[in-house]
């Protein structure tokens, strides 16, 4: 059984707070004046004993980015290639920011409210489009990057948690989730097999748990400014 998915979009748009040493793409461990970002996953298949890309699964995600570093936009797709959902960012954040999320018609469906206190744990609460509270996310960065994740429920006792390692390079390579009660419930660790020039990977395998054989393979493709 797969563990709790990456809350990526969650994450995301968590991350999204003004600081004028720190911004979106140096949050992420990103190098370099990118502009776009593509994260796709593949299925594991070895060739050769070479870890190969070919037939992609989940969906695809893009990222828009401004030249000040800071995400403008994230449009999810299927395997089809059909867009799935918009969100859509005021780069201007200050103090309190809402994200619109649209659909594929861009009818509007929801938006979320996130607040950025100048403090190293940022809290982010999601609402739903009669301004009801849905979820709470609160981030505690340690050296410039999110280091523990909890992620609370409305009316609800139950939290989960999110512990991230990084190599010397600041590469992600373990991700933990816990319970209430510290209780792990799932693992996540990530191998890098290629770099691009500006060493930002350019693929990985992730693992499941203790599992020997990858859960998929992501790909990301960067352009530049």
């Amino acid at each position: 059984m797969k563990t709790l998915k990456y809350p990526l979009l969650l994450l995301l748009s968590v991350l999204l707070f003004s600081c004028s040493k720190r911004n979106d793409l140096k949050i992420m461990g990103i190098n370099g004046d990118v502009r776009w970002i593509k994260e796709t996953s593949f299925q594991p298949f070895q060739k050769d004993s070479v870890w190969v890309s070919e037939v992609p699964e989940g969906d695809i995600r893009e990222i828009e980015v401004d030249k000040d570093g800071f995400f403008v936009s994230l449009k999810v797709f299927n395997v089809l290639d059909e867009l799935k959902q918009i969100a859509l960012y005021d780069v201007k954040f200050q103090k309190t920011d809402k994200i619109s999320v649209f659909d594929a018609e861009r009818n509007l469906v929801g938006y979320t409210l996130y607040s950025y206190p100048i403090k190293k744990m940022s809290i982010g609460i999601d609402y739903d489009t009669n301004n009801v509270k849905q979820t709470e996310v609160a981030i505690l960065f340690e050296n410039g990057l999110p280091k523990k994740q909890v992620l609370m429920l409305p009316n609800s006792e139950q939290r989960i948690r999110w512990d991230y390692n990084y190599d010397n390079s600041q590469n992600l390579v373990e991700e933990i989730i816990s319970d209430n009660n510290g209780q792990i419930i799932g693992k996540k660790r990530y191998r890098y097999l290629k770099f691009d020039s500006e060493k930002n990977w350019i693929k990985r395998l992730v693992f499941d748990n203790d599992n020997k054989w990858p859960e998929d393979i992501q790909q990301r493709e960067y352009q530049y400014y």
